[in-house]
């Protein structure tokens, strides 16, 4: 059943259950209320051209009117202000931002969910399309093998009567099973870049990819499309923190033996030409390049969390220098491995779940990150909360306000199919805060006792897992490593003083290493790679 309403602003709101809520502005007074079906205004085409005469009319005498058609999120009903589109949310819901959010305490829920069942995994790629409602899954590690598997979560956010329902995606002539590869999914099309195959495969013989996929899984005859990589491109990438903005796909760091701090975008993820690649020239960021993945906020600004310290790169993709500003202290969410992190784009709120501490002990741990203090409070909610792991996924649908996590290891190399849903994640106990923009050293908290600059990493860190445990001096060292079935080695690597790392790979850049040099005036450091 669709309702139509003329209200005594002069629009028409059209909305059935489970839509969006749509505006055409008509500028007279009249109220009327209608039923009809999808398509059907409810007028005659006597009436309808009337109307369409009143509203030339109106805008010919100075009246505003909205020119498009307006929506809403999930629970509002859309209006016109002025000639601007906007939108008011219905109680109980509250706006947040672009949002309309529905209070409710933060809770753990376990969903059996539907369909063929889904085998066992971590390390495995994930990206949610919120608009049609699915979670796509690639890959990842299972009990001694990478897979290559495609999988989508219909109804991923569980709202409505439909549980979740996992459809396995068969797809031909694609990429070998590997782990961690990013991903950008929308539409029905999925864009793979990168990913790790483990020890022998890729260019460089380290399995890390540098590979570039799509598949259509809205085809009956479902098939990956490999791409040219294109020129310039990042080269060999895995474990990137990763984030979908403006249409293309930011990534930031990655690898094991060689990480990397370069963060660069593909303009063109669903596209068949080559990949439209460009290098985002933002320095002095998080110390490792290998962390627990991204996310972006309403003002288009990407967040990832190194160790125990959360970062922001501002004008990724243009409308300013790109920056680092380094938003949280050493203080609060313990440094994990294999953890995920998801941000309410609204409040620039961020949620940290899981992982393993340095002895592989796996956790539980929900912490959630407050902008305006730039601190963390561990939050414990009431009922049954998901198994302690690491490697797991976690997707976050900012209408519904729900984090969807899945999979990982529950111990060792022990994986799992479990998916667990945290209703009213990050709720409406906050509004976005005015301090929200602010960071370390430019109106935020004052960075930690001792340091001298709040761009560097703490003075020391841990690098490795296990019994391969070391600790890193940071600067001059950053950690490096690989990992694959059964195998781990980690270690820490020198750099010239101030340097932060650059990619002087074998492959690429025979008998080079990375080299840095300062301008005295201004202090900027370049970084480039030089005869050994």
């Amino acid at each position: 059943m669709i309702e139509m309403k003329r209200l005594a602003l002069g629009l028409v709101v059209i909305a059935g259950c489970g839509q969006r809520a749509s505006v055409t502005l008509f500028p007279d007074a009249l109220s009327r209320s209608d039923s009809g079906s999808a398509g059907d205004s409810g007028f005659t085409g006597a009436e309808d051209a009337a109307e369409q005469a009143d509203a030339n009319s109106g805008a010919d005498a100075g009246i505003a009117v909205c020119q498009q058609a307006c929506t809403a999120p999930r629970g509002g009903v859309a209006i016109c202000r002025a000639g601007t589109c906007d939108f008011e949310c219905t109680p109980p819901a509250v706006r947040l931002g672009k949002y309309c959010r529905v209070p409710g305490a933060r809770t753990w829920r376990f969903v059996p969910g539907s369909g063929t069942p889904i085998g066992p995994r971590g390390h495995h790629t994930v990206a949610l399309d919120p608009v049609t409602n699915q979670m796509v899954v690639f890959g990842g590690q299972g009990i001694n093998n990478y897979s290559s598997d495609l999988w989508v979560l219909q109804n991923a956010n569980g709202l409505g009567a439909t549980p979740p329902t996992w459809v396995p995606r068969p797809a031909s002539g694609g990429p070998n099973g590997r782990v961690r590869s990013a991903a950008f999914f929308e539409g029905g099309l999925l864009a793979l870049f990168g990913g790790d195959e483990g020890w022998g495969g890729g260019p460089r013989g380290d399995g890390i990819q540098d590979d570039l996929w799509l598949v259509e899984l809205a085809s009956s005859t479902t098939a990956w499309h490999r791409r040219a990589a294109g020129t310039p491109n990042p080269g060999p990438r895995s474990w990137t923190g990763h984030a979908a903005i403006g249409g293309g796909l930011l990534i930031f760091g990655g690898n094991w033996i060689y990480p990397s701090q370069e963060a660069w975008y593909l303009a063109n993820p669903l596209e068949r030409g080559p990949g439209q690649w460009a290098q985002v020239n933002a320095f002095d960021g998080p110390p490792s390049g290998v962390g627990s993945g991204g996310a972006i906020d309403d003002l288009g600004r990407f967040l990832y969390r190194d160790g125990n310290r959360l970062w922001r790169l501002e004008n990724p993709t243009g409308g300013g220098t790109p920056r680092w500003v380094r938003v949280s202290t050493s203080s609060g969410a313990p440094a994990r491995f294999g953890e995920s992190i998801v941000v309410d784009p609204a409040s620039g709120r961020a949620l940290v779940f899981g992982g393993a501490g340095s002895n592989l002990e796996t956790t539980s741990d929900l912490w959630l990150f407050e902008p305006a203090s730039a601190e963390w409070s561990l939050r414990t909610p009431p009922g049954q909360a998901p198994t302690a792991r690491y490697g797991h996924s976690a997707v976050y649908d900012a209408e519904a306000d729900r984090m969807i996590v899945f999979g990982g290891f529950e111990s060792g190399t022990v994986p799992i199919a479990e998916l667990w849903i945290l209703d009213h994640a990050f709720g409406v106990d906050r509004e976005p805060s005015p301090d929200l923009d602010a960071g370390i050293g430019d109106g935020g908290v004052a960075p930690d006792a001792g340091d001298s600059d709040a761009g560097l990493a703490p003075a020391s860190f841990s690098c490795g897992f296990g019994t391969m445990t070391s600790t890193c001096s940071s600067p001059p060292e950053y950690c490096f490593g690989y990992s694959y079935p059964g195998h781990d080695e980690w270690g820490c690597q020198q750099l010239p003083p101030g340097c932060v790392a650059c990619d002087c790979l074998p492959s690429d850049h025979p008998g080079e290493h990375c080299n840095c040099t300062q301008d005295p005036q201004t202090g900027a450091i370049t970084r480039h790679c030089i005869s050994a």
